[in-house]
């Protein structure tokens, strides 16, 4: 896996959040859009504090 931008920006605890969400988000969609967001996919990433999120880009293919 490539190296994700502001991935170490992050805390323990949103590392284990942002896991746990794509794990349920790639079991819940069809294989072919797995590959377009799968975790190799993913650009980088951010906490969002205002909304109490973690932001996810991915790359457009």
């Amino acid at each position: 896996m490539n190296e994700i931008k502001g991935y170490n920006d992050l805390t323990k605890a949103q590392h284990k959040w942002l896991w746990y969400v794509q794990r349920k988000h790639l079991s819940a969609i069809s294989s072919k859009k797995r590959e377009i967001r799968g975790t190799g996919s993913i650009q980088n990433v951010g906490w969002n504090a205002q909304d109490a999120c973690i932001e996810v880009h991915f790359n457009r293919k």
